[in-house]
């Protein structure tokens, strides 16, 4: 191959080594043991802690290799992306390590604990690529054809979530793993799928514009417009708060409100193919909807304030009735947007 897409030759030696080194004291321990009378409960107990150790250094040299093929790609090798291309191989990796820990949890070598401190930490990791992660200044995800990937990734993600926490939740988690293993498995690789494309799509951010059906731009154009009238709703609720009329019902009713508006915005922006809600369908959209959620957020820190404070200041009302219009504005161009990038690819829906 190109030397140049190759990880510097001596750190990768050396993790070559440690690769090698592991895999052969795994080897031996496996051969000592299949030659001899064993049983699951002694010959899975041995392998374990030496599977996670050959684990750990084929993530390391997978590091490498990432970071090297960014370099190839031209991509900027700041600190930054460094940071993401990291936490995205690491994601690859612990979708391995879950479907390794609900084995060892069958077999009763492992707490379920462990399986879902895994599981959050892929969970937590995926959404902070997307949505930023400030403390490790990583910005949020606003490349079109990277969030259409990741569309994919929440799916399957969210799949494996509820298999593992039936798992955890199982008055006997090693047989309830045992049962749902081949599903985690078939999940897992699907999931593990996604994840390559969507690592791809963070090399190599080029990909076609989708050729959406009539029903999924209907479906966009329909949650576009859902946005406005949602917001009305939280902003009507708002101001019953501030005006000390029926509070304690308005407040429990903002509460459930801005959550489901809140989703219902990180659905317009990323997708949901659980729902059959596409994912932007240009850059100027995307661009667009990161525009208003960020107006959004500024508008939910203050109905947050209403709802745990025992009073609204007038200031904190000016500045919701700002954000209000700033909301309204940006949805309707969003919507107008949508309505022009529907007609253009040939839809009848908007008309």
């Amino acid at each position: 191959g190109n030397d140049e897409v190759l990880p510097p030759h001596e750190a990768a030696q050396q993790v070559l080594q440690e690769v090698s080194a592991a895999w052969r004291s795994l080897n031996a321990t496996l051969s000592a043991l299949l030659g001899s009378n064993y049983d699951a409960t002694t010959l899975v107990p041995a392998l374990a802690t030496q599977n996670l150790l050959v684990y750990d250094k084929l993530e390391k040299l997978s590091n490498l290799y990432v970071n090297a093929a960014a370099l190839a790609n031209g991509i900027s090798t700041g600190q930054n992306n460094e940071r993401t291309l990291d936490l995205l191989q690491r994601q690859s990796a612990l979708i391995y390590k879950g479907w390794k820990e609900t084995f060892l949890v069958s077999h009763e070598v492992l707490s379920y604990s462990q399986l879902l401190d895994t599981k959050e930490l892929f969970t937590s990791t995926h959404r902070g690529i997307i949505d930023g992660a400030t403390w490790l200044d990583i910005p949020k995800l606003s490349d079109v054809c990277a969030l259409r990937a990741m569309a994919d990734v929440t799916y399957y993600s969210d799949e494996q979530s509820h298999l593992l926490l039936t798992i955890a939740a199982s008055g006997d988690a090693a047989h309830e793993a045992a049962q749902l293993g081949r599903n985690v498995s078939e999940i897992g690789k699907s999931l593990s799928h996604a994840m390559s494309i969507a690592t791809s799509m963070f090399l190599d951010p080029t990909c076609s514009e989708p050729q959406l059906t009539d029903l999924e731009w209907f479906q966009a154009l329909t949650n576009a417009e859902d946005q406005l009238l949602q917001a009305s709703k939280a902003t009507t609720l708002f101001l019953q708060i501030a005006s000390n009329y029926n509070v304690a019902e308005s407040k429990v009713q903002l509460t459930l409100l801005a959550d489901d508006a809140t989703l219902s915005l990180r659905h317009l922006l990323e997708g949901s193919k659980a729902t059959g809600l596409v994912s932007p369908p240009t850059q100027e959209l995307v661009d667009q909807i990161i525009a208003v959620k960020g107006v959004w957020q500024s508008m939910r820190a203050e109905f947050t304030k209403a709802i745990f404070e025992t009073s609204v200041s007038i200031s904190s009302v000016s500045e919701v009735a700002r954000l209000t219009k700033l909301f309204t504005d940006g949805i309707s161009e969003a919507v107008s947007l949508y309505v022009r990038t529907a007609i253009s690819a040939g839809t009848s829906i908007p008309a």
